[in-house]
């Protein structure tokens, strides 16, 4: 797996920087000249010379040029590589030492049912989990002087890997087994992201975010060493939010008390509840289907701090985008149980 994702990042390190180097210099010099010959009252007969002081000028601006895009890249990718070791790291602690290894096996778990391993909320957790580190990684790439497509190719790509990865070393591990439902829901987080980040528009309508508060059985196992945050599913909600502000019905209405209604966001979402961590004989389990209301946080910041501060309201977007505070949520709920 380390040895698919280190090659895989290579190639397309050196495919970037290759593409890279050949658009600035075809591109961006070829318009550079353009815009330094028409802007120049030049004597035709000194054409030749003219050309070659624009190429020398130019020559210096693209390779300068090319250099701080190298040194973007490189930085992108050095976080990327960093993001994907932590997440490996953090998951070898918190799944797989200590447990046993066995032949290759698979595992049937079901997908939202009453008697499932964690009554949906694993196949809604790993969904998410690909979504974000694919939103993630792209956004880094996309800041790193990537384009749009090379990002999403490069970030969809590692986050198959990375998660394929961690599916076929459950195969092998009595505990857990490889399960193909696992793998479908990895497919439709990726998708997603995908389908976000080509079409700001429904980026713009919808976020799919993460409620987590660590319930009281993990808060118990943690005090003994338990780091399995990720299988604390009776502390997570999963949401799929619709912004009103997206609504120009709402958003330009002539009526001020209608136009509040932006701050709000209204959404469908999945609990479980005492499936995962597990707890004593005689308590029930719950899958509570919810609709609710949110508010909109990052709208909010930008009508409380403006122009004025720009880099809190970029980091405070980043991370609402893809969590839900707690306590900003309400929500009406059903137990399928």
């Amino acid at each position: 797996m380390k040895i698919m994702i280190s090659g895989l990042i290579t190639i397309l390190l050196i495919l970037s920087f290759c593409t890279s180097k050949a658009e600035i210099h075809s591109t961006r010099t070829f318009k550079f000249l353009q815009k330094e010959i028409d802007s120049l009252n030049y004597d035709v007969f000194d054409l030749d010379g003219q050309k070659d002081a624009q190429l020398c000028v130019a020559d210096g601006v693209n390779s300068k040029e090319f250099k701080t895009s190298f040194k973007k890249k490189t930085m992108a990718w050095t976080t990327v590589t960093a993001f994907y070791g932590a997440i490996g790291y953090w998951s070898y602690f918190a799944w797989y030492k200590g447990q046993q290894h066995n032949s290759f096996c698979f595992e049937d778990e079901g997908t939202f049912g009453n008697n499932t391993y964690a009554g949906g909320s694993d196949k809604l957790g790993h969904m998410y989990s690909n979504y974000l580190m694919n939103r993630v990684s792209s956004q880094l790439l996309i800041n790193g002087d990537f384009s749009k497509k090379t990002a999403t190719i490069a970030s969809t790509t590692l986050t198959m890997l990375f998660f394929t990865g961690i599916e076929l070393k459950d195969g092998v591990h009595a505990s857990y087994g490889f399960s193909w439902g696992d793998m479908v829901a990895n497919i439709c987080g990726n998708v997603l992201a995908a389908v976000m980040l080509y079409f700001p528009t429904v980026d713009d309508m919808f976020d799919f975010r993460l409620e987590y508060f660590p319930s009281g059985p993990y808060r118990k196992a943690l005090a003994n060493g338990d780091t399995n945050a990720g299988e604390d599913y009776s502390g997570m909600t999963f949401d799929l939010w619709y912004h009103l502000d997206s609504s120009p019905h709402i958003r330009f209405n002539n009526n001020e008390y209608i136009r509040l209604l932006r701050y709000i966001d209204v959404g469908i979402g999945w609990h479980t509840e005492h499936y995962k961590p597990e707890v004593h004989t005689g308590v029930s389990k719950r899958r509570k289907l919810s609709v609710g209301i949110s508010l909109n946080i990052p709208l909010g910041l930008d009508y409380v701090f403006g122009e004025n501060a720009k880099m809190f309201r970029r980091g405070a977007k980043g991370v609402l985008e893809y969590f839900t505070i707690p306590g900003t949520a309400k929500r009406v709920s059903v137990n399928l149980n």
